[in-house]
């Protein structure tokens, strides 16, 4: 039966606010609220019109003045919890209004409550703790693998680099004259001089090695692939009009980490990964573009082909560049994860989408990370070159002491390098405790060595030491189970720890103790969390979860459960064909983002911030219209 259809609906809601967001939200647009303080200032007024009535009846009947005010005290008992509704109405629309001056729209006061006991603030990185617009800083051209350096000016990029500034991007023309896009793209476009003649011809003037004066060349854009969070990259497909027609240009720009698989060997600069993490650090977003070629491809090919397809049939590619770009900080972002830490106790946390060294480098600046301090980094396999080597055996449990995950507590005794293994009784493997005799007895037997009993003191009869050996043995069939799955855990992650000056590859299971001991904080990015969900064994979840401090590579779905798992709903999901409950920490959790790939995590939250923009208002119980997160601890 379909109840609501159209703009009425779920997704219809939230689609309008998207296209035509509120501007005017407030607690007049709320019905009940109304409705709720008419009624109830009705029923107060006829509970004063009742009294005032008994009043002068008790008065008349010449009743004793100690009766009149235990009448009164009597219907003011009766009162409390109609007034007691009223009062917190009325605070709870004086609060509405009083945010709604600061500029915060309160579009759920259900809410307000859960806001005022917030324990932990999750922050998306990009146009909340930084600024929306990111601007060009830059290109690092590529030439025969090695790097040229810092070029600022666009006159002095290799050809095909601007060829790939012009049409690999997210620009479009629109109504013949206008061109709408990505604020970074824009500048690029225009630093190279390129000019849209029709929606999919662009022209630009190149340079000619001969030292003649530039000429204008034509690019037809022949397909465009969108950019897809499971590639990290997009990708164009170009002809140009002064080379081979049955030719055809694939650009392709993305993550680093992910257009290097696509590069030919030898092509790739030695110190590319170093140019990486140095730009990375200082807070600069790095997208890398590369070019491949189509031999004979019809225009029926291209209909059906996917950005994969076209990059399997380029081949290798060519590395061109990378295309830095800077992202400031809001000035007013430090200050407040610092009111946040000190003067609420609140712990901070990011969830974003770029390279964790980026991120790493903003949760620094912003004083989630204190600076100098040791930070884990977990990685999936997956995403490194140059694996660690990792070692063959893992102690049998990582949890063996009863005391909990504690949070993060930075001090002059806290280091997370100091030799301290032996003594601590989380780093005691049970397998190492139940280790065969010298003799070298396994397995059950009736001989009671005579050093092992004193006089005065029982003997075990065969049968009971029978059986002591028996649940010993399936005590140590656990415990082995239990290290398998561990094992699984580990072989699938890398663990680095991050200084703030080197990395050095550390042993899983030293980090894993750190961090459960409240030592170390960490990073995870995306990949490996999909990898930890995805294994039987969620302790490893459960650790990483009390002292994370930053999240990076993250997806929309992931956001959400990031959500789901600090709160009190925990994560339910389906591991080797069952269903399991991973519970969550049980905080009250706040999420402050903008964008639309915030939404997930906004409506997981229990208080959902929208944050400088009306795009993720559709998800969110609280709108800020500033563009900083200036103002929140108050």
């Amino acid at each position: 039966m379909v109840v609501r259809t159209g703009l009425r609906s779920t997704m219809g809601s939230m689609l309008q606010q998207i296209v035509a967001p509120l501007h005017d939200l407030g607690m007049s647009h709320d019905p009940f609220i109304p409705d709720m303080c008419r009624f109830f200032g009705f029923s107060l007024l006829l509970q004063v019109l009742l009294f005032v009535v008994g009043m002068s009846r008790g008065w008349r009947h010449a009743q004793s003045t100690t009766e009149l005010v235990q009448r009164a005290l009597d219907t003011a008992i009766a009162a409390i919890p109609v007034g007691t509704s009223t009062v917190i109405i009325g605070a709870l629309g004086a609060c509405t209004q009083k945010l709604r001056l600061k500029g915060i729209d309160v579009l759920d006061p259900t809410k307000l409550k859960a806001a005022a006991d917030v324990s932990v603030v999750c922050f998306d990185k990009t146009g909340t703790l930084t600024g929306s617009v990111p601007e060009l800083h830059g290109m690092l051209p590529v030439e025969e693998g090695q790097f040229l350096g810092m070029q600022c000016m666009a006159m002095r990029w290799p050809n095909r680099l601007k060829q790939a500034a012009a049409v690999c991007n997210s620009l479009t023309l629109i109504n013949k004259s206008q061109v709408v896009g990505d604020a970074a793209d824009k500048q690029a476009f225009k630093a190279v001089e390129a000019r849209f003649v029709e929606r999919n011809l662009v022209s630009l003037p190149l340079r000619l090695r001969s030292g003649r004066p530039a000429s204008l060349t034509k690019l037809q854009v022949l397909k465009r692939f969108e950019f897809e969070s499971c590639l990290m990259r997009s990708g164009v497909v170009a002809v140009d009009s002064d080379e081979d027609p049955d030719t055809a240009l694939l650009f392709v720009r993305g993550a680093p980490t992910k257009v290097e698989q696509l590069i030919k060997g030898g092509v790739l600069p030695a110190d590319y990964h170093q140019v990486l993490v140095e730009y990375a650090a200082q807070n600069f977003r790095l997208l890398a573009l590369a070019v491949g070629e189509l031999r004979h491809v019809t225009s029926e090919k291209l209909a059906h082909m996917t950005q994969q397809d076209a990059e399997a049939m380029a081949g290798r590619m060519d590395m061109l560049g990378l295309l830095v770009l800077s992202n400031h900080l809001h000035p007013s972002s430090k200050e407040t994860i610092t009111a946040l830490q000190d003067k609420g106790g609140v712990r901070t946390m990011m969830v974003t989408g770029d390279y964790h060294h980026t991120a790493i480098a903003v949760a620094r600046g912003v004083g989630m990370v204190p600076q100098g301090g040791q930070l884990v980094i977990i990685q999936a396999k997956s995403e490194k070159q140059v694996l660690p080597r990792m070692p063959s055996r893992f102690p049998s449990t990582l949890r063996a002491s009863r005391n909990p995950a504690r949070p993060y507590q930075p001090g002059p005794t806290s280091s997370c390098c100091s030799p301290q293994r032996a003594a601590s009784p989380s780093l005691v493997s049970f397998s190492e405790q139940a280790k065969p005799s010298p003799e070298g007895r396994q397995g059950p037997s009736c001989e009671r060595p005579q050093s092992s009993s004193t006089e005065g003191q029982p003997s075990l009869s065969c049968e009971r030491q029978q059986s002591l050996s028996c649940e010993g043995q399936q005590m140590l069939s656990f415990e082995g189970q239990q290290r398998e799955r561990r094992h699984r855990v580990y072989d699938g992650l890398t663990f680095m720890v991050d200084s703030g000056n080197d990395l050095q590859d550390w042993d899983p299971h030293h980090a894993l103790t750190n961090i459960a001991q409240g030592a170390a904080q960490c990073c995870v990015t995306g990949p490996a969390f999909e990898h930890m969900l995805q294994q039987a064994d969620a302790s490893v979840v459960e650790i990483v979860m009390t002292n994370v401090a930053v999240f990076s590579r993250m997806r929309s779905q992931q956001k959400g459960q990031v959500m789901d798992l600090l709160g009190s709903r925990g994560l339910f999901q389906h591991t080797e064909g069952q269903e399991r409950h991973i519970p969550g920490l049980g905080k009250t959790c706040m999420y402050c983002g903008d964008g639309i790939n915030d939404l997930a995590a906004l409506a997981s939250a229990d208080v959902g911030m929208a944050v400088g923009s009306s795009h993720a208002s559709a998800a969110a119980s609280i709108s800020d219209r500033h563009s900083s997160v200036a103002g929140k601890p108050s």
